[in-house]
Formats: C-alpha cells, sequence, structure tokens
C-alpha cells in the first residue's frame, strides 16, 4: 500500500520563538517541520530534503536573506515562499524589491509581529495551491 508523504515545510528564522511556537502547532498533524536557524544550515538542508514550502524571515541578524531568497528562487521556483518582516508589508519599496528576485514565482509577506493562527492559515493555504 502506497503512503503519502506529509507535507515538507522549512523554517528560516533566528527567532527560536517562531521555530518552537510553529514546530509545536505542527507536532501532531502530517506535516514535516525543518527548522533552519541560519542560511547557511537552510542551504544544507536544502541539498538534501525535497520541501513543499518555505518560510523566510527577511529580518535576520546575519542579514543574508534576500540573498537566500535568490538561491530558494533559481533553485526552487515552483516552491511557494511566506517572507516574514517587521517591516511594512504595504511597502512599495519592500514589494519591489521581492518582486525584482521572485517575480514569476509564488510567495507571501506576513508583518510581524503575527498571530500563530495567523501564520498557520497562511501554510495550510501555501500548501493547497
Amino acid at each position: 500500500m502506497m503512503s503519502i508523504r506529509p507535507a515538507r515545510v522549512q523554517i528560516v528564522t533566528d527567532q527560536s520563538v517562531i521555530l518552537s511556537a510553529v514546530s509545536r502547532a505542527y507536532r501532531n498533524k502530517p506535516v514535516d517541520i525543518v527548522t533552519a536557524p541560519n542560511t547557511s544550515l537552510a542551504q544544507e538542508q536544502q541539498d538534501v530534503i525535497g520541501f513543499d514550502l518555505f518560510l523566510l524571515d527577511l529580518d535576520m541578524t546575519e542579514s543574508c536573506s534576500f540573498k537566500l531568497l535568490a538561491v530558494m528562487t533559481e533553485r526552487f521556483p515552483q516552491v511557494p515562499i511566506i517572507l516574514m518582516t517587521t517591516g511594512d508589508a504595504q511597502s512599495k519599496e519592500m514589494i519591489a524589491k521581492i518582486e525584482a528576485i521572485r517575480s514569476a514565482s509564488t510567495w507571501s509577506l506576513l508583518e510581524k509581529p503575527f498571530k500563530y493562527k495567523k501564520l498557520v492559515d497562511y501554510i495550510a493555504s501555501a500548501l493547497l495551491k
């Protein structure tokens, strides 16, 4: 009998509260959450795991998140990305910067702070597409 594998979601953020809260939210659900607290580990994981969705924090202290976004877009253009930021999610500059990198691929922008139900809803919506 063939089994359906759980969806695989990678969360790239250096904010441990986000990593642990999302991992807890999906503990008993058919979704594998893989966490990466930095862009180097994120890329290592991407080399060996086929992800169905990425969550990328644009505010990481190492500030390489836009470089990682460009790499992810080039390598995995079909995989949707939810971008998280403390910046203004309605900012024309922010949207233009993202669209310049990810123009032909699916992305959503989630402004922090947010309620975790909203993030879970974003994840569920992205996995249905």
